[in-house]
């Protein structure tokens, strides 16, 4: 950029197009800024798909309501130990230990275990609210992509679809 010209301005010094996402409810120049119509749909998408768990406290019985939080269990006893990650568990296979977190992915209990750590809740809780949290990213990745994708229409459709997937619900009340 040269001298003198701001990030709009084209070498003649004329206005370039802005761009996308900019001028329905996000800033000019300021394209990470959030609108608060975006901040609703996510909450609201959150509210929808996960209100029957944050009601029960934790996940309802599932096929893997028990173990989710047994591994979260020892995850946090794990990294409360001071293992930053946390990849050999101990306690599994009758005390032999097992490498649990070498084939799964910890992002969630990761997430969770500092939750629980910081705000001093249930193992339950802490998982539903790192799910919840790593679904309200994705809400808000989905309007971005659709803002990006197309800017003509409008954009809470994509993360209110996205909440709506079979699947999701699949796997989180079923598995």
């Amino acid at each position: 950029r040269a001298p003198g010209r701001t990030a709009f301005q084209s070498a003649d010094g004329g206005a370039a197009r802005q761009p996308r996402g900019v001028g329905r409810g996000v800033p000019a120049g300021r394209p990470w800024a959030v609108a608060w119509s975006d901040v609703a749909v996510v909450v609201g998408c959150v509210m929808l798909t996960f209100a029957p768990l944050i009601a029960a406290g934790g996940f309802v019985a599932t096929h893997e309501a028990e173990r989710y939080p047994a591994l979260l269990a020892h995850f946090a006893d794990s990294f409360a130990r001071g293992h930053l990650y946390p990849r050999w568990m101990p306690g599994l296979a009758g005390g032999y230990g097992y490498p649990t977190f070498v084939f799964y992915q910890p992002l969630v209990f990761f997430i969770a275990s500092a939750m629980r750590l910081v705000l001093g809740i249930s193992l339950g809780f802490a998982l539903v609210l790192a799910v919840g949290g790593l679904f309200a990213g994705a809400c808000a990745a989905w309007i971005r992509m659709a803002r990006m994708l197309s800017p003509s229409q409008p954009a809470w459709i994509a993360p209110v679809i996205f909440a709506l997937t079979p699947g999701l619900f699949l796997n989180l009340y079923v598995r």
